[in-house]
């Protein structure tokens, strides 16, 4: 078995028990502020770092194509509104 491989694997692991660890301190420094706006910030944000990420990686055009689908936009509005549900 080759263990230099599976480092990347046991830091990743490592990483998650610790974030998954350290959660509700988290949660519990957050209690005070209103749900809505921890919700609204996660949404701002996550478009926020989708775009750069999105721009970063040169696919704005993949973007642009799919404003333009009328078929592209309803699946997104969608799986949005199924997301928005869970």
């Amino acid at each position: 078995m080759n263990h230099h491989k599976s480092a990347p694997g046991l830091l990743a692991a490592g990483a998650a028990f610790i974030c998954w660890g350290l959660l509700p301190l988290y949660w519990k420094a957050l209690s005070a502020v209103p749900s809505l706006e921890i919700i609204c910030h996660r949404i701002a944000w996550s478009v926020v770092a989708t775009g750069l990420l999105l721009l970063l990686l040169g696919r704005m055009g993949e973007v642009r194509k799919a404003m333009g689908s009328l078929r592209d936009m309803g699946m997104l509005a969608a799986s949005s509104g199924l997301i928005g549900v869970n």
